[in-house]
């Protein structure tokens, strides 16, 4: 053998010993860092104690069981089911600091009257008064099905205000603070409507085409002298026909229905304002239908700044317009005493009722949806759709 040959061959004989050595020094050093997990008398295994990750999480598991029962307790005695009280005890155990949530929980301070008109975020509130970051996301977006359904927000408001609770059975609301005050809230184009009071919306595409019908047969005001009857003049539409849907940019087949009509009750077209005020009487009566309790005599004549002499729309006031009477429609029949709005990535917004239109104008909350008439609307469908910006 040459020598060189031989050198080669201790060289890669060295190179061996080295790797080894090294490898049996990492697996002394893990076998060191390796502790032992007993529960009970119970060996169930071996966690790395240089693993933060999974010794927070399993400090998090150990800690959590010490207040558990206190903490199942009282989720269920503000009306959480058995199952999700152990699915939130689950998500609190991942946290940086189990043990600070459920302080707080057991102990909370947040006030709702603290907080009325200033604009939060469930982050904010997640990290100064709960402790964490890291689950934060998840209880906000906390939640389950039900019906009716609950909306963004809602668990979350429920646990972190002083007194508060999910609704029992029997009461109205998304969330009850105490044993008095109602506190509704609406996510993302949430809906301004109840579980009652509404008639089905897909039926309003018949009642504003009928509108126009009273128009036609009111000779003593409107004067239309035609031969034909109002159905030959426009088809009556079938229940739930998107086109006559007021968007936000147009009145669709209502609008097109009133100037035509408009031509009809004088040689220049136009309406008078007496017959305005008529149009939107009737067209209040017409939303009667869906919205059931309506007060046709405190709201009938609201349309007048939103009706053209023309017949056209000024779409952008019959929107002020009818949200607001949505509104007060809702609150009359709900009757909460706080109104809460918030986003999907936890900013909300909690107010009195009577904050709504100013609200609206001052562009804090608006207008996402309109209300469709579509086959598809039901109830709910046929009322506006509010979001936070």
């Amino acid at each position: 053998m040459s020598i060189k040959v031989d050198f080669e061959r201790k060289l890669k004989l060295k190179g061996l010993y080295e790797n080894l050595s090294a490898s049996l020094i990492r697996l002394q050093k893990l076998d060191e860092d390796m502790v032992d997990v007993i529960v009970g008398q119970e060996h169930i295994g071996q966690v790395d104690d240089t693993d933060d990750e999974d010794m927070r999480r399993l400090r998090g598991i150990v800690t959590t069981g010490s207040f558990k029962k206190e903490l199942y307790e009282f989720l269920v005695g503000i009306n959480f089911p058995a199952d999700r009280a152990e699915e939130l005890i689950r998500i609190i155990s991942r946290a940086e600091e189990p043990s600070k949530i459920a302080g707080y929980l057991l102990n909370r301070t947040l006030t709702l009257s603290s907080i009325v008109d200033k604009a939060q975020t469930a982050k904010s509130i997640s990290s100064k008064l709960l402790g964490t970051k890291k689950v934060a996301n998840e209880l906000w977006g906390f939640n389950w099905s039900t019906t009716p359904s609950q909306g963004p927000g809602e668990i979350y408001l429920s646990l972190v205000l002083a007194d508060g609770r999910r609704p029992s059975g029997k009461e109205k609301g998304d969330v009850r603070i105490g044993d008095q005050t109602e506190l509704e809230v609406k996510g993302p184009n949430g809906r301004l409507s109840g579980q009652s009071g509404y008639g089905d919306a897909k039926e309003m595409t018949i009642r504003l085409w009928e509108v126009g019908e009273k128009i036609w047969n009111n000779k003593k005001d409107f004067g239309i002298k035609e031969d034909i009857s109002y159905t030959d003049f426009i088809a009556k539409p079938n229940a739930g026909e998107l086109t006559w849907n007021i968007n936000k940019t147009g009145g669709r087949n209502y609008e097109d229905m009133l100037k035509k009509l408009a031509q009809l009750v004088n040689k220049k077209g136009k309406f008078s304002k007496t017959q305005i005020q008529l149009i939107s009487i009737y067209t209040i009566e017409a939303f009667n239908f869906y919205l059931k309790k309506l007060d046709v005599n405190k709201y009938g004549t609201s349309l007048l700044p939103a009706i053209n002499q023309d017949g056209s729309l000024n779409t952008e006031k019959w929107h002020d317009i009818m949200v607001n009477i949505y509104f007060d429609y809702y609150y009359a029949l709900e009757n909460f005493q706080y109104i809460a709005f918030n986003r999907s990535d936890g900013k909300f917004l909690i107010v009195s009722p009577s904050a709504f239109s100013s609200l609206m104008k001052k562009g804090v909350i608006y207008m996402k949806t309109p209300p469709s008439f579509g086959a598809k609307a039901g109830s709910q469908g046929g009322t506006y759709g509010i979001s936070l910006r």
